[in-house]
């Protein structure tokens, strides 16, 4: 699969040949917007790892530090930091409190948006505003099953996506869209009742700040 990206000419960033490549950030610029993308994995299995001389994820444990400072060089030079975690996986909507710490430890290193990829049902949102020390951010602790196959209950059939606004170089809006599976990893818009039953759960699994 890598292989064929390179061919194609598609960047990649969270996975690699090797350990190196794979923790490397995505630098991107777009109507004058400057952009800097991050991903790691936080959970198993150790072989899907990337190491030294072999490819995988970049595995966010044994490059703790080097991501977080890698956060906040990247702070100061792009507009805005986007970092992506596959945290433990859960079936909650309220995030574990190992996955709060982390995810703000990245937002207190200078990440504006931090998305988590792990979770099969949708987790709290935590927005931050200019008052916050940061300024505009936002936390996606986790979006449920997008383009997933988990049909068994109403809460894995449930999703999100987050439809960030940026303009002349800062975060000016998050829109949290809602949608639902069906027949197996086919996604519809979710209807107002429904979307009302999904924010609602996962409003009310909001850690405190």
């Amino acid at each position: 699969s890598l292989q064929w990206y390179r061919d194609n000419q598609i960047p990649i960033y969270g996975s690699g040949m090797n350990v190196d490549e794979a923790c490397a950030p995505l630098l991107w610029e777009d109507h004058g917007n400057t952009f800097a993308f991050i991903a790691a994995l936080a959970f198993d299995p150790p072989n899907a790892w990337a190491s030294a001389d072999q490819p995988g994820a970049c595995y966010y444990y044994d490059n703790k530090e080097r991501i977080l400072n890698m956060v906040r060089e990247l702070s100061s030079q792009v507009d805005i930091v986007a970092v992506e975690l596959q945290h433990q996986e859960t079936y909650e909507p309220y995030p574990i409190p190992l996955q709060i710490d982390e995810f703000r430890e990245l937002r207190a290193a200078g990440a504006d948006i931090v998305s988590g990829v792990q979770s099969h049902v949708p987790q709290a949102q935590e927005p931050y505003g200019p008052q916050d020390p940061g300024g505009d951010g936002f936390i996606s602790y986790g979006f449920g099953n997008l383009f997933f196959d988990q049909m068994w209950s109403w809460e894995t059939r449930t999703e999100l996506a987050v439809r960030h606004t940026i303009y002349d170089g800062k975060l000016i809006n998050s829109e949290i869209l809602t949608m639902v599976l069906e027949d197996f990893a086919q996604p519809r818009w979710a209807t107002a009742d429904e979307r009302a039953d999904i924010l609602g759960r996962i409003f009310a699994a909001a850690p405190k700040k």
